[in-house]
């Protein structure tokens, strides 16, 4: 799992954890290829059940429809191609092919 803190994207593995301040800058992905499972745990705890039901619809969404269901859900996604995340994502979304997938 790759885990954004804020500042920086690193890999997290069994056992790691990642704490969020409120109105805390994050994101995490799997780009490995393999399934993985994880732990999201919101304290307080606030309605975000629509938006992790919505997840499985984004790839039948217009452009605009997914941008309406980001703001409503107040995600909002920085382009990946630049800035932090940049160097790490890249290297490894190439180096995925080489993963086996199930």
């Amino acid at each position: 799992m790759r885990v954004f803190d804020g500042e920086r994207w690193m890999d997290a593995t069994r056992g790691d954890y990642l704490y969020i301040p409120p109105g805390g800058v994050h994101s995490f992905g799997n780009i490995s290829g393999e399934p993985t499972e994880f732990l999201m745990l919101f304290a307080p705890g606030g309605a975000r059940e629509g938006y992790f039901e919505g997840l499985e619809h984004l790839g039948g969404m217009t452009d605009q429809e997914r941008a309406d269901f980001f703001l409503r859900h107040d995600s909002f996604f920085t382009d990946m191609t630049k800035g932090p995340a940049a160097d790490s994502w890249e290297d490894r979304a190439a180096l995925r092919k080489a993963f086996k997938t199930r």
